[in-house]
């Protein structure tokens, strides 16, 4: 059978990828997609499992007091979109902004009546130490471009947050974050060349109070938590998240050559307690790293974090890709382990969300 296709009805494309780390190696994008049934399960997948889980943009969150969808862009650029949309694909309302700073937006947060995002002092493509961490704050609904009020705090590198909500006694609104104080994209480095070692990075949890009335723009207030996916509950008691801890045993030697390059890497998945500061770390084996968890609620239940956590895992052994299930309740275990039976690259990536197959049809 012929695959000549008559000319002008494909679009051109980049006959090959960036020459850069992060589209190289093991990160080399691949263009295939497909289905597969009757994937080779180790383990027990529970009944109440049934639903799709999406690799998506960065970074869906799906807070429980709204119904339209609200959206961001404008990564690399002074200029900031805000707008929602609609359940009937419409959109509601559009909102252009104009950032301090030329600098990466990687991840936003919601309550009931303001969108928050941060502002990562990485411009474009380089660290810039001595540029302030900026937080814009925008009214949910409604907003004008002289709304947005753009608080500050020293440089930082913060990639994920864990939640935020709206203090109902002050109005105040406390967003939880991950915070470090070096350039958490070292292959990324300052205009001197200047990159920590990737051994010497360190992020703690910080939640920062915001008062959207004050007239001072500077953060201050600040509660560090030693030690990120919630189950996107407002006042909440649980956190999962990624996590990098050589002491671990993974097998850099072995894995080191097949790396890639462009993405931060960790070899476990945690869970914090909030309330008793008590830890749980899951590891996946020594030649394997860990992406992006996704919660998925226990069908029927309405207990914060009942379910199951699911995280797409590089194996770099067999140079293939495992979808890695526990349960919230056994934590430190995998209760399955799903082989993806091809050998295709399954690019690093920390973004995604389960969709129910009940949410699905609606």
């Amino acid at each position: 059978m012929s695959t000549a296709l008559p000319s002008g009805l494909l679009p051109a494309v980049e006959t090959h990828c960036p020459d850069r780390p992060q589209f190289s190696g093991f990160m080399k994008p691949t263009r295939v997609e497909g289905e597969v049934a009757n994937l080779e399960v180790y383990g027990t997948i529970p009944a109440d499992i049934d639903g799709t889980f999406y690799r998506v943009m960065p970074d869906p969150q799906f807070a429980p007091f709204i119904e339209n969808d609200p959206w961001f862009n404008g990564d690399g650029t002074p200029d900031v979109c805000y707008y929602r949309i609609g359940a009937d694909g419409k959109f509601l309302e559009t909102v252009w902004l104009v950032a301090p700073v030329v600098a990466m937006i990687h991840d936003f947060a919601l309550t009931e009546n303001r969108f928050r995002f941060p502002l990562i002092p990485q411009l474009c493509d380089q660290w810039s130490p001595e540029t302030p961490f900026y937080v814009g704050v925008l009214p949910r609904v409604g907003a004008k471009p002289s709304d947005v009020r753009w608080f500050r705090r020293p440089s930082c590198f913060t990639s994920h947050s864990s939640n935020a909500y709206e203090d109902p006694a002050t109005g105040n609104i406390v967003f939880d974050l991950g915070l470090s104080d070096k350039n958490v994209f070292f292959w990324w480095p300052d205009a001197a060349g200047n990159a920590p070692a990737p051994e010497t990075l360190r992020s703690q949890l910080v939640w920062l109070t915001i008062d959207p009335r004050a007239e001072s723009l500077e953060l201050t207030a600040e509660k560090h938590v030693e030690v990120l996916q919630t189950d996107d509950t407002e006042f909440y008691r649980h956190v999962y998240f990624d996590l990098m801890d050589p002491a671990l045993g993974t097998d850099f030697h072995a894995i080191g050559p097949h790396l890639g390059g462009g993405y931060p890497l960790y070899n476990s998945l945690g869970h914090l307690a909030l309330v008793t500061r008590a830890t749980e770390v899951y590891i996946p084996g020594p030649t394997r790293v860990v992406q992006e968890p996704v919660f998925i609620p226990r069908r029927g239940s309405t207990t914060e974090c009942d379910g199951y956590v699911l995280a797409l895992i590089n194996n770099y052994a067999s140079m293939s890709s495992e979808l890695h299930l526990l349960d919230t309740n056994d934590f430190t275990h995998a209760l399955a382990v799903i082989k993806l039976p091809l050998r295709l690259r399954l690019r690093h990536g920390l973004h995604g969300n389960w969709v129910d197959a009940v949410e699905a049809g609606k």
